[in-house]
């Protein structure tokens, strides 16, 4: 054998090339299935009227995951030790209380006045230096010209509001209605908040003496149709028929001070239906508070337990129909020591604590420290002596108005709307705080 001859190359691997099915593939469609048999199922129960989307259980309801209640109890500690050495930003402050000044200045020249001078003149006589609340105008109209339009701006004293106002001044005078009867109907009033839908069209439905247009024929007294409102507000019936015409028309049916929420499919020429399944929502709310309201046996809390028992009440909506019943009834006192805090005051809170969220519990011990911070801190000198006389001169204008539901002095419910106020204001119109004590713009 050649020892100089090359060792034989390696043998190459042949790619193998696919094997012929040895049977062929079934055609499509050449074989026939037979059906499975399919069990019977029961008809299914028919749908419920929902008034709006179906939300999902609250916690209350059932068992909370125990995750979750450990993030809350968590949330309450950090809370809890955030209050215990809560240190309110000054410069926010002194913004917001600048921002009360100009609350009660406009409350005074729009509402109750007609004009600034009244106001003015009392100023300068508590401080000579008082220019510097006038020199918000501008900034004040372009906050009443948009975020604080029309129904959506409260002033300083909360009965004042446009929509307060209407109840105190119209529906509460209504010589043909029993108590009980205006307790149901101011309640209803939270399906739509919008004023002229109620003066023009359902209220004259319950009642004789607010019907000055003769908007319905028949002089037989109406006040009792409240009392049954699935009846009184039925689809096809004579109210909701108003109803209709009234958007036929062109007007609102609900207020664009807070959105509602109306189920798929209830939008559009359905949309006249849902806003009076919506009254007579509120209107079965209003007959179950009635009881304890006008035994007096209540309390903030008893009521907003019955309130959110409902579909679809939560804290804010909560807090509006407790803010009504206390100016409604101001002698039992619901809401003098503490009051629910809807969601649009948490942005306001992080302004002034640095610390937003943390549950309805939490929501109301900021504004408890807030409240007795300005009520033991002599912060603004002007701010006291000038709600006194601002109170004072609204009462005079509004005999109708219950006394008590016009505070001298700041009240926790009066301070928690108007947080929600200035950050309106302090978000959307003087981001960069402008306005201040003894600034002159």
């Amino acid at each position: 054998m050649d020892s100089n001859s090359a060792p034989a190359p390696p043998q190459q691997r042949q790619k193998q090339k696919p094997q012929k099915a040895t049977e062929p593939m079934p055609k499509l469609g050449m074989h026939r299935v037979e059906p499975r048999p399919v069990a019977p199922h029961p008809p299914s129960p028919p749908r419920r009227p929902i008034l709006w989307r179906e939300a999902p259980k609250l916690w209350r309801d059932e068992k909370p995951p125990k995750k979750k209640k450990k993030k809350e109890n968590e949330a309450a500690a950090i809370s809890a030790r955030e209050m215990a050495g809560a240190k309110i930003n000054q410069k926010e402050l002194v913004h917001f209380i600048q921002f009360l000044l100009c609350q009660l200045r406009w409350q005074a020249g729009k509402i109750v006045d007609g004009n600034f001078e009244a106001f003015d003149a009392e100023m300068r006589r508590i401080d000579t230096m008082s220019d510097d609340v006038a020199s918000c105008s501008q900034l004040m109209a372009k906050f009443l010209d948009g975020p604080a339009a029309g129904d959506r701006w409260v002033p300083w004293h909360t009965v004042t509001c446009e929509m307060e106002l209407f109840l105190m001044t119209k529906l509460r005078t209504a010589s043909d209605l029993n108590e009980k009867e205006k307790f149901v109907l101011a309640t209803a009033f939270s399906g739509s908040r919008w004023c002229p839908l109620f003066q023009s069209v359902v209220y004259p439905y319950f009642s004789r003496a607010l019907d000055t247009e003769h908007t319905y024929e028949g002089a037989e007294r109406r006040g009792a149709r409240i009392l049954d409102p699935d009846t009184a507000f039925v689809e096809g019936g004579e109210l909701y028929e108003k109803v209709v015409a009234w958007r036929d028309r062109g007007f609102k049916l609900h207020t664009k001070a807070f959105n509602s929420y109306p189920q798929r499919g209830e939008g559009g020429e359905r949309y006249p239906a849902y806003i009076c399944r919506r009254m007579a929502h509120f209107a079965k709310i209003g007959l179950a508070a009635w009881p304890s309201v006008s035994s007096g046996r209540c309390s903030m809390r008893s009521l907003d337990a019955l309130y959110r028992g409902f579909d679809r009440i939560g804290p804010t909506m909560s807090k509006v129909l407790l803010v009504t019943n206390h100016l409604w009834r101001p002698e039992l006192r619901i809401l003098d020591e503490s009051c629910e805090v809807g969601d649009g005051a948490d942005e306001a809170f992080n302004y002034l604590f640095g610390a937003r969220g943390g549950g309805d519990s939490v929501r109301k011990r900021r504004l408890k420290v807030l409240f007795d911070h300005l009520a033991s801190q002599d912060v603004e000198p002007r701010l006291a002596p000038m709600a006194a006389w601002v109170a004072a001169r609204t009462r005079a204008r509004f005999p109708s108005v219950p006394a008590g539901a016009i505070s001298d002095a700041l009240t926790i419910y009066d301070l928690q709307v108007q947080l929600c106020e200035w950050r309106k204001f302090r978000k959307r119109i003087d981001k960069k705080r402008t306005i201040a004590r003894g600034v002159v713009l």
